[in-house]
C-alpha cells in the first residue's frame, strides 16, 4: 500500500463518518473500498471480494460496533 492509498482510505472513513456515522452502512464501505481497489490494481477482483465481505461475521461486527459510538 501506498501513501496515496491510506490517504484515500481516510477520505473514505472521513466521508462515511460525517454526520455521526450516517452515511457508514455496510454498502457504502464495500463499495467505496472496490472503487479504490479497484483503481489501484486492474486485476482487483471485486467478487472475490464481495464474496468474502458476505461471509465474514467479523466484518460485520466492525460496522456494528462503529455505528454504536
Amino acid at each position: 500500500m501506498t501513501k496515496k492509498t491510506f490517504e484515500n482510505i481516510a477520505r473514505i472513513i472521513g466521508r462515511l463518518c460525517a454526520n455521526d456515522c450516517e452515511g457508514l452502512t455496510k454498502n457504502n464501505l464495500v463499495n467505496e473500498f472496490v472503487s479504490l481497489f479497484s483503481e489501484e490494481n486492474p486485476r482487483f477482483n471485486s467478487e472475490k471480494f464481495l464474496r468474502y465481505i458476505e461471509s465474514s461475521e467479523e466484518f460485520n461486527n466492525i460496522i456494528a460496533k462503529a455505528r454504536s459510538k
